[in-house]
């Protein structure tokens, strides 16, 4: 959670998961000082989530681990899900809710002295457009589909092994 709790290292990891990239750039990308970058990056180091390369020269790249990469995609379908449920609200919700009601035979609990049981009706008052429930259902649906995407298409752009 320490990793998602910061907008700047959700922002960090967004950036780097297009290309690898150095102090310098992550600082001049995303408009925050050098130092502040680094502390970020010490702590999505410390949790797995970049690892350092260091090439030939004097510069030091970051890039995403594999469970960075699978942080970034469920940044990416959380983010589209809820995008996704809240159209799904407002799609469904028209300012008030409209009830209809559906009258159902219904036994009673015992029968009377000397005869059968006589059916009673219940009520039943149901929302005929529940606009929370139909958000929760889009975050759902939308969730699993994007999540699941993201890793065929990682899995189809991978290099065979």
């Amino acid at each position: 959670m320490k990793v998602v709790d910061s907008q700047t290292r959700l922002e960090i990891i967004k950036s780097l998961k297009d290309r690898n990239k150095t102090l310098s750039e992550l600082s001049r990308e995303l408009g925050i000082s050098k130092p502040s970058i680094y502390r970020h990056l010490k702590i999505l180091y410390f949790y797995g989530i970049v690892e350092r390369i260091k090439n030939g020269n004097k510069f030091v790249y970051y890039r995403l681990t594999e469970k960075g990469r699978e942080v970034a995609d469920l940044i990416v379908s959380l983010a589209v899900s809820a995008l996704g449920s809240a159209l799904a609200y407002t799609a469904t919700y028209h300012g008030e809710s409209v009830a209809f009601d559906i009258s159902v035979e219904q036994a009673p609990k015992y029968a009377p002295a000397g005869g059968f049981p006589t059916p009673t009706p219940a009520k039943i008052v149901q929302t005929a457009t529940d606009p929370v429930m139909a958000s929760i259902l889009a975050f759902v649906f939308i969730f699993v589909i994007v999540f699941f995407s993201i890793k065929l298409i990682r899995l189809v752009k991978s290099p065979k092994r």
